[in-house]
């Protein structure tokens, strides 16, 4: 039992679990549309996932965090296998520059600031100049900075050698970029006593409580914007029937979510990701 455990240690706090689930989550945007997957940029999106994850982790351990035994378990596993954590790092930071070279100029385009944003996100944008601090300590603007991110990466880069970009699929960004929001938020409610004050998330401004409404709230959106292009024949039927089973899932996995374990935010809310394309081959 100790072997599965560290090996589930291994996937989840090496970043790995994530990385296959914003993979696994772009895939799906493949499947929404109909259109070929490109099997080079899901590994693209994996490796840079996992290198950003495991770059930002270690960033986190060595400069701002003090491993006792009340630091979250992710930053204690990563302070204690720092040689697995600088493994992981460079493996994907090398699948991530030879998978690069396969991606189109259109993607590129995107990549690049994407890439610019998530690399600054947890890496201080001039670490000469001390009273400059990361894009993720600029108050307020956290959770969607993550939100914009990811749904830029899940939805338009998978889609937009195929798909010309219209109000329609506008909604459909804004639609992910609320789901997305909404999973987020309990991440935020968990590390509310580790978080700086001055970030000023959601939690940390409105409390627990309120926070969950908040995301659910943004679920609740999310699902309107679906119906929405399903009402203009946008969505079909079975890709409807996808979205409300997910969010259904999602808006149980939030409201149990405040004081659970590190395995159930990553495991339950992360999978979800994970969930989408699962459920788009069941109802297909």
């Amino acid at each position: 039992m100790k072997s599965v455990k560290n090996i589930l240690d291994f996937l989840i706090f090496g970043n790995l679990f994530i990385a296959f689930s914003v993979a696994c989550f772009s895939y799906s945007s493949f499947l929404l549309f109909s259109i070929p997957v490109d099997y080079k940029l899901l590994v693209f999106i994996f490796s840079s996932t996992c290198f950003l994850y495991s770059f930002h982790r270690m960033i986190t351990v060595n400069k701002y965090f003090t491993l006792t035994e009340n630091a979250p378990k992710r930053h204690r596993w990563a302070g204690e296998n720092k040689k697995v954590m600088m493994s992981v790092i460079m493996i994907s930071a090398f699948l991530s520059v030879c998978s690069s070279f396969f991606l189109e100029m259109k993607q590129l385009f995107i990549v690049a600031p994407m890439g610019i944003v998530a690399f600054f996100y947890a890496y201080p944008l001039f670490p000469w100049k001390m009273n400059l601090k990361r894009i993720r300590d600029i108050p307020g603007i956290k959770l969607f900075i993550i939100a914009f991110v990811f749904a830029i990466i899940t939805y338009v880069l998978p889609i937009i050698s195929f798909v010309e970009f219209t109000y329609y699929t506008g909604i459909g960004l804004l639609a992910r970029f609320f789901f997305v929001a909404a999973i987020t938020i309990p991440f935020d409610v968990r590390d509310i006593n580790f978080d700086d004050k001055k970030i000023k998330t959601i939690p940390i401004v409105f409390g627990e409580n309120k926070s969950i409404y908040f995301s659910l709230s943004f679920l609740l959106v999310s699902t309107i914007f679906n119906f929405f292009l399903y009402s203009y024949k946008i969505l079909l039927v079975n890709s409807l029937m996808v979205e409300i089973a997910i969010l259904a899932v999602a808006f149980i996995a939030i409201v149990f979510s405040r004081h659970k374990s590190e395995y159930y935010y990553v495991i339950v809310l992360e999978g979800l990701m994970i969930l989408h394309p699962l459920l788009v081959f069941l109802f297909s």
